[in-house]
Parts: structure tokens; sequence; C-alpha cells
């Protein structure tokens, strides 16, 4: 993070933990993504469609730290 001082930091990925105290390390924003349809989510791991969770089962999300 010492070399990003002056940089706009983004902790992104589909398990990220949505954590405010991450600000605490200079992370600007956290960017993910939140289960909407569980029983979509649970259907579509069952038939191994592992990349359409991301179409059909998920929301994106984008927060601010600071």
């Amino acid at each position: 993070m010492e070399l990003s001082r002056d940089a706009t930091v983004v902790l992104m990925g589909p398990t990220l933990p949505w954590l405010g105290e991450l600000a605490d390390f200079g992370i600007n924003y956290l960017a993910g993504v939140t289960v909407s349809d569980p029983t979509a989510l649970r259907q579509t791991f069952a038939e191994g469609g592992w990349v359409r969770i991301f179409e059909t089962a998920v929301q994106y999300h984008l927060l601010s730290l600071g």
C-alpha cells in the first residue's frame, strides 16, 4: 500500500469481506457481490454452472469507505 499513497485503491472480488475497517489500510472502495437469490445460486451450483452465478444469483456492489 505504500506505493499507492496517492492512488484510489479498490479491493474487489466475489468473496470480499464487507468490512469498513479496511479503510484503515488505505482502501478507498470495496467492490464485490452479494447473494440476491439463494435458490438460484444453489440450483446453478448443482448444475455445475459456476460462472452463471454472476448472471442470475448475485448483485454487484461498490461501497465507498471514505
